[in-house]
């Protein structure tokens, strides 16, 4: 959609201001980056995620620079990301589901896949006794129950998420 990129174009030049006013910012590394990665910028992402990680570790950049590298078909850089971003924080559902897809993905990693992807159904279920209303952790649980397998599974998680909401995570859903 032109607005969205429009968004990104002001977002990034929002970025590089902010950028001239504190080089060296790792925030606003980490931003750029991840603005760029929904531009499909994905070589400038990783150069900026990068910038970010030699100034401070930090784990949600680990998992947006796992997924500029999937992006990029590149899975045994992305899974490895994902594994660094666990290293970090180890409780974060969608670090797990992100590295169970990345790992079956990757050759010779395969059978790492399932074990990541129940540990992210596990604190999912987790996160759903806080929230339970949230929706878009229940679309993550369908995926991941379809990716492991578990269609009736994954079609209950479904039917756990009202009609209305269920659009908006269509293409989550669609897989299960």
């Amino acid at each position: 959609c032109s607005s969205d990129l429009e968004k990104y174009d002001q977002a990034e030049a929002v970025l590089r201001k902010a950028e001239a006013l504190a080089p060296g910012n790792e925030l606003v590394s980490r931003r750029l980056g991840a603005v760029f990665l929904q531009q499909g910028r994905y070589n400038e992402a990783i150069a900026e995620l990068q910038d970010s990680l030699k100034i401070k570790s930090n784990a949600g950049t680990y998992l947006t620079l796992g997924a500029t590298y999937f992006y990029q078909h590149r899975f045994k850089e992305a899974a490895a990301a994902l594994e660094t971003a666990i290293d970090l924080d180890s409780t974060r559902y969608y670090y797990w589901g992100n590295l169970g897809i990345y790992y079956k993905w990757t050759p010779g990693e395969e059978a790492k896949s399932a074990p990541a992807l129940q540990k992210a159904i596990e604190l999912a279920e987790r996160q759903l006794v806080v929230t339970p209303k949230d929706y878009d952790i229940r679309a993550d649980l369908a995926e991941y129950r379809a990716r492991r397998g578990d269609k009736l599974g994954a079609l209950a998680e479904i039917g756990r998420i009202p009609e209305a909401e269920q659009q908006a995570r269509a293409s989550r859903l669609a897989l299960a």
